[in-house]
Order: C-alpha cells, then sequence, then structure tokens
C-alpha cells in the first residue's frame, strides 16, 4: 500500500472499483477491501511499480495499493505499508529489534544461530502470517503483525482461555479504515511458545476482521503484536522453511 501523495508524478494511477452482479443486473460499486476493523474505503486506485529500493534492496515489477489519504502512524508520517506481497520474495527476513538502531534485514544468508532460540512453523492464511502458541494452555492461532501496538485475542478465544476480561475500560480500536470495533483489556496468566513459557502479560479482546476467516471448531484466533515482540532481540522469518526463529531479549 501508499499514500497517494507519496506516488512519482509519472507514475499513472489504474481506478479501483468493484462490480456487483445480481437478478437486477450489474452496478458499479466503490472498492472497499477489509481492513483489521472493517472496510478501507480510502483505496482509490493502484499503481504498477517498475522497481522499489528496500536500502540497497531492488524489488522489481510491484502492484501496488493506493490510499488517499494514508493516515499517520503514532504520529508519523507513512508513505507506504510493505505487505508480505513483497516481503516474502526474499528468503529470509530478519527484524533486529534490540539496541539504539533497530534494522531489517534481506537476505539468503541465516544470521548465526542463537543456542536460545525458539523456532515454531508458520503458514499463510490470506495475507497474513500465522503461528501457534498456547494461552492459558489453549492453543490459539496467531497473526504476527508489526502495525499491532498489542496483543489482541478473539471473543471465542477469550472465553475458551478463561481470561478474566475487564470489561468496565472499554475503548475503541480503529485501522486504516472507517470502522471502530470496541475492545476490553485482559491479562494473560501464561503463554507458551515453541515449549518456553512466558510470564503473564496484558492483551485486548476484540472482534478484530481477520479473525472472521480464521475461526472453526476448536479452532480460536489471536495476533502478536509490538508488545509480544519487544521479548526478542531478534525475529527471522525463513520463506525456505516456513518457520520463524525468536531470540530472546538478554
Amino acid at each position: 500500500v501508499m499514500g497517494r501523495r507519496w506516488l512519482p508524478a509519472e507514475v499513472e494511477m489504474i481506478p479501483t472499483k468493484m462490480i456487483e452482479y445480481s437478478a437486477k443486473g450489474k452496478r458499479t460499486l466503490k472498492y472497499a477491501p477489509g481492513g483489521a476493523v472493517g472496510k478501507v474505503s480510502t483505496v482509490v486506485g493502484h499503481v504498477e511499480l517498475g522497481e522499489i529500493l528496500i536500502g540497497d534492496v531492488v524489488v522489481s515489477d510491484v502492484s501496488t495499493a493506493v490510499m488517499d489519504p494514508l493516515p499517520s502512524i503514532f504520529g508519523r508520517p507513512v508513505g507506504g505499508i510493505l505487505g508480505l506481497d513483497v516481503l516474502r520474495r526474499c528468503e529470509r527476513l530478519t527484524m533486529s529489534l534490540g539496541g539504539e538502531s533497530p534494522s531489517m534485514r534481506f537476505g539468503k544468508k541465516s544470521l548465526d544461530a542463537a543456542s536460545d532460540a525458539l523456532e515454531v512453523p508458520f503458514s499463510i492464511v490470506g495475507s497474513h502470517l500465522v503461528i501457534e502458541v498456547a494461552v492459558n494452555g489453549t492453543p490459539v492461532h496467531c497473526i504476527l503483525d508489526t502495525g499491532a501496538p498489542d496483543v489482541f485475542l478473539d471473543q471465542p478465544a477469550a472465553e475458551a482461555t478463561n481470561l478474566d476480561v475487564d470489561n468496565s475500560q472499554r475503548a475503541e480500536a480503529r485501522g486504516l479504515g472507517d470502522g471502530v470495533i470496541e475492545h476490553a483489556p485482559a491479562q494473560i496468566k501464561s503463554l507458551k511458545l515453541a515449549g518456553r513459557q512466558f510470564s503473564d502479560g496484558p492483551c485486548r479482546v476484540a472482534p478484530l476482521t481477520p479473525f472472521q476467516s480464521m475461526r472453526g471448531e476448536s479452532q480460536y484466533a489471536g495476533l502478536l503484536g509490538n508488545d509480544f515482540f519487544g521479548r526478542f532481540s531478534r525475529i527471522e522469518i525463513d520463506f525456505t522453511t516456513y518457520k520463524v526463529r525468536f531470540v530472546p531479549a538478554l
């Protein structure tokens, strides 16, 4: 995704639309894809870019959705959002989160394996990277989302894991789109990843839109955001083996 004002002047934008077919015939509708909290009505078109540069990495032939406007994130202007369509083109993506200069590395070679690294398989569900964790002993399929500040659990997952949800402190969550979803705070007693149990931590309970496609009988959905990633010094996503390695922070 790119913000319209960030596009080069010579790039031609193709307007985006949806066609509805029904017994009454055909009609053109405004294109409004789904976001984390509902429809995103500010997608105005798409462009085909010859290449984009990420540091010194060249990514060719990128099809990009265009938003007008693309809202600021945490008070800072953002030109675009990198999705899995671009990130999965590299064999390995490493995010080094510790220190004063966090960085992201694209490459074929893995960094030196840490002896205390935790390794888990992942799946790609729609446009989401999903791993399994255990929340209070119950398996939950969680989206990895660097754009989210907190850990979120779907309402059925909160019930299955016996979370004590404080509904008196409900607040509103907003995403890129027009929608608003209420969420309530809760406290996770234990979160287990690759056999390692982490201490308790806060989370939010909300019916985020991506959870709808992940719900199923005895299958529960959640989302791991930056609050969870902060427990690690490095995260490596290996698209050749479909595994994620988490290196705990010291």
